[in-house]
């Protein structure tokens, strides 16, 4: 806090904002609430300038580093092997960034009520709570804070990207609903914080349903569509002369190379591409858009 005041700042607004998204999840684990917070401040420990958390979110090895010498550094403090275990489990962009080829289906959680302040706090637990760590409290815990952490690192990722952009809550919004919908973070984590955004929910569904359309490529993960956000067109990136929805005779010329909406995922490199059917489906999605 004294040395470095932005870093300390930055550290902070990462606990809050992992804390922010476990909450809107309404998950009654014990004590998720205060690891949530702690994982999100604590990931970046080691970085003690916050320039290896600039490098980590794409190197796998500095990403390696960081969260092993934060865990370490955090476990030497006291904190709950629940935290530093997420933190452990944190992967780099650059990974992620393999494409996965099939949307990932989750698993349904139970429906749960809105807790009450007092029940809230009887989740939480009291101070001398003896922490079990291959419990399954602790197990669910992890699952839940690993997403969140991956969650918060990837807006603040986003938000790195686009600088001073006056439009960054909306571009934030857009790229999130994008990557979420691909798989890249989790969905349910995603999607009551985009709730929060209503004065973009139109942009958001379409984005979702612009990757959506991308995941019903027969070749995944072939189909690009182009140019995002506001795509007119799908294209055959990996080249399959053979699937049934390329469209014959419709070369696009892409004459630069179109990087990873929301910078997860491979880039469009120049060329000649063949165009794919499927983008006989995009009028559809931002037809609303064009009335509001």
């Amino acid at each position: 806090m004294n040395r470095n005041p932005d870093h300390y700042s930055a550290m902070l607004l990462q606990g809050l904002l992992t804390l922010a998204i476990v909450m809107y999840r309404f998950l009654q684990i014990r004590r998720i609430h205060i690891h949530a917070f702690l994982a999100g401040l604590l990931m970046d420990l080691a970085d003690t300038d916050g320039s290896m958390r600039r490098e980590a979110s794409q190197d796998f090895e500095a990403l390696g580093q960081l969260k092993r010498k934060s865990a370490e550094l955090a476990g030497s403090l006291g904190a709950p092997g629940v935290v530093t275990n997420s933190i452990l489990a944190q992967e780099s962009f650059a990974v992620l960034a393999s494409e996965i080829p099939e949307a990932i289906h989750e698993t349904e959680d139970k429906p749960v009520s809105r807790m009450s302040l007092e029940e809230f706090l009887n989740v939480e637990g009291s101070e001398d709570t003896t922490e079990e760590p291959d419990s399954p409290q602790s197990e669910a815990a992890i699952a839940q804070i690993t997403e969140a952490l991956k969650f918060a690192r990837y807006v603040f990722f986003l938000r790195e990207r686009l600088g001073d952009d006056a439009h960054a809550a909306e571009e934030i919004s857009f790229r999130t609903a994008y990557v979420a919908q691909k798989g890249f973070v989790s969905m349910k984590m995603a999607e009551p914080i985009l709730r929060v955004f209503k004065e973009y929910e139109l942009e958001i569904r379409a984005m979702m349903k612009v990757a959506e359309l991308e995941q019903k490529c027969l070749h995944p993960p072939s189909a690009w569509a182009y140019p995002k956000p506001r795509a007119t067109q799908v294209v055959c990136r990996l080249h399959k002369t053979e699937c049934p929805y390329i469209k014959h005779g419709w070369d696009l010329n892409v004459v630069s190379a179109g990087e990873a909406y929301g910078w997860i995922g491979m880039v469009l490199e120049p060329g000649r591409y063949l165009k794919c059917k499927l983008e006989d489906e995009l009028e559809d999605i931002f037809k609303l858009i064009k009335k509001k």
